[in-house]
């Protein structure tokens, strides 16, 4: 079968390379590969178990599962978690002080909230963090947040220059010679 198939936790199968927030920021999915790789890499944490548990599927998993949560990488720790009681069973030791990456804390170094964006911790709620307000010039919920096209419907500009939309605003170019503003 095609191996870019992956049978999610609800067993549907699912394309990771159709996950819009990853398809479409080539820059994040790398951020996110780089993260999951540690399930198989050859000189990882986890070389050792290779040739006993294959680590492919649960290396797409890790993709899979931060992708579709806009890239937060948290969301791929319990795939590399999975993968770790795996080698652990085989290796019969432990490697707890591998996943360093995957700490307790969801607001630490791979906070789930758009970036910029406040996050705070809560104890005994679920989710266990919540997400301030997306910065100026983009919507959302925090976590994930768009740019508003402030050029789209009612160009901010005059009429004699084009509105120029960049993340969180607008540009407006100088106006033509002979015009002031």
């Amino acid at each position: 079968g095609d191996d870019r198939l992956i049978l999610a936790a609800d067993d549907a199968c699912q394309d990771p390379n159709m996950v819009p927030w990853c398809e479409t920021r080539p820059e994040s999915r790398k951020k996110v590969e780089n993260f999951c790789d540690v399930i198989r890499s050859a000189n990882g944490a986890f070389a050792a178990c290779h040739s006993a548990t294959t680590p492919d599927p649960l290396y797409r998993k890790c993709v899979l599962d931060a992708c579709s949560q806009n890239g937060s990488l948290r969301f791929g720790c319990p795939a590399i978690r999975s993968y770790q009681r795996q080698c652990e069973r085989c290796l019969r030791k432990s490697l707890s002080s591998t996943l360093i990456e995957c700490s307790t804390d969801p607001c630490g170094e791979f906070s789930p909230c758009f970036q910029g964006v406040t996050c705070t911790n809560h104890v005994n709620h679920f989710p266990p963090y919540s997400c301030g307000s997306c910065p100026t010039g983009y919507l959302g919920n925090g976590q994930s947040c768009v740019d508003i096209d402030e050029c789209k419907d009612a160009s901010p500009c005059s009429g004699l220059v084009t509105c120029q939309n960049t993340p969180g605003g607008f540009v407006c170019p100088d106006c033509p010679s002979g015009y002031f503003g």
